[in-house]
């Protein structure tokens, strides 16, 4: 059993891994990369996550046969990346870090076609990054499972969820257990790859336990301001937009109408948690190559897919 718990490396689905410096080299961001022809996708991580939260996805994207490159990273306090402040999660800096990030990587003024992924807080940076016209060459904007209205009414109860989180573990297998029994996560393979890259050996070196790389509950003060005038940012963004949600549920009042109204895609799986891309990895994919494809596909009618790929 325990080969089947067991973390997966991250060159399994990524190319490429490497630590860029941003901010006069105070901060050095880590970076996962795939692909060297067609458009990018830039994927932003949700909250305790890290990049490998997209390994899934990425594979499955570099298997099509439509070309594609892929950029990942860890934002700060997260997963490998290392900043000389690791308290201010705001999105102002969040935002800026990408853009710093994004130039160093592709080039200061870098026109290539690029499509934006973002998931729950990272969603909200995505969304931001996009609006702020700092970044060239944006086609399209993929917003995975959050929404203005529903994120600020849920705040309330985020410390209560966080509180029933395990603190530790005994080995990475047995919090890719708990990812799984929790229903955390739906995929094993997703599980395997994402959540080993969460943890790290507890700075007391003699407890023998794994703990959580990034501490939730300091970024509460961050919480309201990721996802305070959301809706209208995504709506104001000029590109192509999808919303994937794992239930209509989620929608506030000014996405429900701006959806009757055909200003974006909507794509509902219910059979999905939270973590859509890690939960259907195929879907995700194929969400993300209908954008570089061009595809034509009515808007105004949300698409619902009633099974998730376990």
């Amino acid at each position: 059993m325990t080969s089947e718990l067991s973390p997966l490396p991250w060159d399994k689905f990524f190319s490429e891994k490497r630590d860029v410096p941003i901010n006069a080299g105070k901060d050095v961001f880590r970076v996962y990369s795939s692909g060297t022809e067609g458009p990018m996708f830039i994927m932003f991580h949700g909250g305790g996550y890290t990049a490998m939260t997209w390994a899934v996805v990425i594979r499955k994207l570099q298997r099509s046969s439509t070309p594609n490159r892929v950029l990942a990273f860890d934002c700060r306090a997260h997963g490998g990346t290392v900043t000389e402040d690791i308290s201010d999660m705001s999105l102002e800096k969040q935002t800026d870090d990408a853009v710093q990030l994004i130039a160093a990587v592709c080039g200061e003024g870098d026109t290539s076609e690029k499509v934006f992924v973002g998931h729950s807080m990272g969603a909200a940076v995505a969304t931001a990054v996009c609006g702020s016209g700092k970044v060239k060459g944006i086609t399209g904007l993929v917003v995975i499972d959050v929404v203005e209205g529903t994120a600020m009414a849920s705040l309330s109860a985020m410390q209560l969820y966080i509180d029933k989180i395990p603190t530790s573990f005994n080995s990475a297998e047995d919090a890719v257990r708990w990812s799984l029994t929790s229903r955390s996560a739906k995929t094993r393979k997703a599980a395997r790859v994402s959540t080993p890259d969460r943890i790290q050996p507890a700075p007391d070196t003699t407890l023998s336990k794994w703990v959580w790389r990034t501490d939730l509950l300091r970024t509460e003060p961050y919480w309201r301001g990721w996802y305070q005038g959301m809706s209208q940012r995504f709506l104001a963004c000029p590109v192509r937009k999808v919303l994937m949600l794992a239930g209509t549920d989620r929608l506030d009042t000014a996405l429900t109408i701006a959806q009757m109204q055909g200003k974006f895609r909507l794509i509902v799986l219910p059979d999905c948690g939270h973590c859509i891309q890690e939960d259907d990895p195929q879907k995700t994919a194929e969400t993300l190559l209908d954008m570089v494809r061009k595809v034509v596909i009515p808007v105004r009618m949300p698409v619902v897919v009633q099974h998730a790929a376990y």
